[in-house]
């Protein structure tokens, strides 16, 4: 069955029906976090949690969810986003470099998991963090040898992941084609993904327009002449 679109926002009157009705019980994490949440207010966002309490399953019955291994901080972000319309401003990382960036690119994935992509966007600025960790004053700093594969850097999944779940306009998106370019410059490097990946060649043409800050030479298609 096909994922349904990201919900809308419920005016005030719908969000005080849905909080109103009954509750379910979710579980969440190794420690098992206890939430009673509303019902409606679960299944409006989320097909995920519509399918578990409305779709013939063991919850359907108990209207009890267990979340095992759920990072209870990164449902937290998803429940404030279904109780108040928004997120915190930043998601809280732990990690660093590379590590962050991976970081920021699974909690896409959980989003996405349960289909709240708006959620998503705290992760933003951590990445954008992340992406410079092994840069200062714009230049690399030495401990990017050190690095080695564990240099922060958007891959090419990651440029897949944020342009199929993030919606057209999304600052992700635009970060996504940002760290594309830092990393590969104007080398080759994510030629499948501008064929591919709807939005993503034409992202790279604005962020690379961005760029050029001095003279800038090309060679034009149809006279084959060199031209500035």
């Amino acid at each position: 069955m096909p994922r349904r679109a990201p919900a809308t926002k419920p005016d005030a009157i719908e969000f005080l029906g849905m909080i109103s009705r009954p509750k379910v019980d979710v579980y969440v994490g190794p420690t098992e976090k206890h939430y009673n949440l509303p019902k409606l207010l679960l299944c409006h966002y989320s097909d995920f949690f519509d399918t578990c309490f409305n779709g013939g399953f063991m919850e359907t019955s108990t209207q009890k969810l267990y979340l095992p291994d759920d990072n209870i901080d990164d449902f937290e972000i998803l429940l404030e986003f279904m109780l108040r319309g928004t997120t915190p401003g930043n998601i809280k990382l732990t990690e660093t470099g590379g590590a962050a960036v991976r970081r920021c690119i699974d909690f896409v994935k959980y989003a996405d998991q349960y289909n709240i992509p708006e959620a998503a966007e705290v992760v933003y600025e951590p990445l954008k963090e992340a992406l410079k960790f092994q840069y200062k004053d714009g230049k690399p700093t030495k401990m990017t040898a050190k690095l080695g594969k564990r240099i922060p850097r958007i891959a090419p999944s990651d440029v897949e992941l944020i342009f199929r779940v993030m919606p057209a306009g999304s600052k992700l998106r635009t970060l996504a084609a940002q760290g594309a370019l830092s990393y590969h410059g104007m080398q080759a490097g994510f030629e499948k993904q501008e064929r591919e990946v709807d939005g993503f060649a034409a992202e790279m043409l604005l962020q690379i327009r961005a760029s050029i800050k001095s003279e800038f030479r090309w060679t034009d298609p149809i006279s084959g002449a060199e031209r500035k």
